[in-house]
């Protein structure tokens, strides 16, 4: 279908409306379903949370809400080696990670 946006697509929207909040100082409402974040999604969120050194890799590392809510303690050697995050910043990212399992586990959004 002509319709639907590709891949490409929605991430060219996704930094226009990114800009234009920017520009604008409105603040783009996230999904309340975090599996349904896109990766630019997560990296607000993680901005929103201080954590803007782990919004760049996650979205260096193509994560979005969906992967990001499977990550897990076992995973931190593949986020220092994948992501390049350093000790401090991969254990924020797991436990900003681990806050967004508990809120889904609990039937409550973020």
């Amino acid at each position: 279908d002509g319709n639907i946006p590709s891949e490409a697509g929605l991430r060219v929207r996704e930094k226009e409306m990114d800009e234009w909040s920017s520009q604008f100082g409105i603040e783009v409402e996230l999904d309340v379903d975090p599996a349904r974040w896109s990766v630019d999604d997560l990296g607000r969120a993680l901005e929103r949370e201080g954590l803007a050194e782990c919004a760049e890799a996650v979205r260096r590392a193509d994560i979005d809400g969906r992967v990001a809510l499977s990550l897990s303690k076992a995973d931190e050697d593949e986020l220092k080696t994948e992501l390049g995050l350093g000790i401090a910043h991969r254990r924020r990212l797991l436990q900003f990670v681990e806050d967004m399992q508990k809120e889904e586990e609990k039937g409550q959004r973020f």
